[in-house]
C-alpha cells in the first residue's frame, strides 16, 4: 500500500496543548518511578504513597488528556 506524503493532512493542536501533552508524559514517568522499586533487592522499600493520592493524580491527568484530545483537530477540517 502506497503512503501518500501530503503534509496538509494530519492532526493539529496548539503549542499550549502540545506542551500539556509533554507535561502529562513527564508526570506519568514520575508516577512510574515513584511506584517502582529501585532494584530487585529493594522490592520491599517502595515509597509510601497513598492509593487515594495516586488515584487523584491519575484522575487529574485523565481529565487533562481529555481536554487536549478534544482540542485536537483533523487538519483538513481545520482548513475548511
Amino acid at each position: 500500500m502506497s503512503r501518500k506524503s501530503d503534509t496538509s493532512m494530519g492532526y493539529w493542536m496548539s503549542e499550549e496543548h502540545q506542551l500539556r501533552l509533554v507535561q502529562l508524559r513527564d508526570q506519568l514517568r514520575l508516577m512510574s518511578d515513584l511506584s517502582s522499586p529501585r532494584n530487585p533487592q529493594n522490592e520491599h522499600m517502595r515509597l509510601p504513597i497513598k492509593l487515594q493520592a495516586m488515584a487523584d493524580c491519575f484522575a487529574g491527568m485523565s481529565d487533562d488528556l481529555g481536554r487536549v484530545l478534544r482540542r485536537m483537530q483533523w487538519m483538513s477540517l481545520r482548513d475548511k
